[in-house]
């Protein structure tokens, strides 16, 4: 009931997708939006028990009809195991966090790491996790009210991070990101408050998101990954730095020039996709409400950007199996291929 978002009456632009992928941790529920093919956007939600990727569909519309004609990535908000509509276990995304995000990112990309990883309450705490055990695991993170253990134990984290609070929020206290501030060593501290702007995450925390990458452009990994920000600001109105801070570190860039995982022993590139899966549409008035959305206009003018070239998830060869088979290699073999 909840496959694809179509803006106009009468226009088959399919924008949100879903599909469903199998992990070693149960049937993962996935919602997205752009090309498997271009940089990683994963959104992981919290714990709550109506929890799920769902809670993330005016993000991703925001981000369809606003930015992803100037900002391409592939943004995935989806079900973690045992919320919504995946299946196993719950513990499966606190218990197991590094080892769950590894596998699922690599089977939703064929990478080892993602660009962003966002997470919001629990799954900020299930994020930080994941990058207390693997630093190499994504480039940039946005902490969106997280819940924080052991902040002390960050103190060795470079990943920049941008923390999001809403200064209202008692359930996910602010002061926890302030804490948390004292260790890390790149971070851009962000606040709000619900009251006066209730609709602050789906409307601005993108643009925000862009601005932060913008003023740390120097830790980026690869030179491909680098957003249009001479494009974005003139086409989205953002103000941004055009010159490119990227150090010359062609060694290090060329290391992550070839995103596909390589069989060494028989050249193949391990390529992977989601199961294709049909559900019906989604009406367009679910989505697009006048009081607390971009209005038709906004809409309008997505089309006209982007209807020559709808963003379509990348038909890549299914190949769940192989990835199995390559799991049960001999170890020596499976550190040089994923470093598993």
């Amino acid at each position: 009931m909840d496959s694809y978002v179509n803006y106009m009456p009468g226009e088959n632009l399919n924008i949100i997708q879903k599909q469903f992928v199998e992990t070693s941790y149960g049937k993962i529920c996935v919602r997205s939006v752009g090309k498997n093919t271009d940089p990683l956007f994963l959104i992981i939600h919290g714990s709550g028990p109506k929890n799920s990727g769902k809670s993330y569909y005016f993000f991703l519309h925001e981000y369809a009809i606003r930015f992803l004609s100037t900002w391409p990535v592939f943004m995935v908000a989806f079900d973690c195991p045992g919320y919504g509509e995946s299946t196993g276990l719950k513990s499966a995304i606190r218990g197991f966090s590094e080892k769950f995000l590894r596998e699922f990112i690599f089977l939703l990309t064929g990478k080892k790491s993602a660009f962003i990883l966002m997470g919001h309450s629990q799954g900020g705490n299930s994020l930080f996790n994941a990058v207390f055990a693997n630093q190499n695991i994504t480039n940039f993170v946005v902490a969106e009210r997280p819940v924080i253990a052991e902040p002390k134990k960050f103190k060795e984290c470079k990943i920049p991070i941008l923390f999001v609070y809403d200064e209202e929020d008692d359930g996910h206290p602010i002061k926890q990101g302030k804490e948390m501030t004292k260790y890390v060593k790149i971070y851009k501290f962000l606040s709000y408050k619900a009251s006066r702007e209730p609709y602050w995450i789906s409307d601005k925390l993108i643009e925000e998101i862009i601005k932060f990458l913008n003023e740390h452009q120097k830790y980026f990994n690869r030179k491909e990954d680098m957003p249009n920000f001479e494009l974005i600001s003139e086409i989205n109105g953002i103000k941004l730095k055009y010159e490119s801070l990227l150090e010359d570190n062609s060694n290090e860039l060329q290391l992550n020039i070839d995103s596909s995982i390589k069989d060494k022993n028989t050249k193949n590139t391990v390529q992977i996709n989601f199961k294709n899966n049909q559900s019906s549409n989604i009406k367009n008035s679910d989505l697009l409400n006048k009081e607390d959305r971009e209005d038709i206009t906004c809409a309008n003018l997505a089309l006209k950007n982007i209807k020559n070239n709808p963003p379509k998830i990348e038909k890549i060869i299914n190949n769940q199996e192989k990835f199995m088979n390559i799991k049960e290699e001999k170890k020596e073999t499976t550190e040089k291929v994923i470093n598993f």
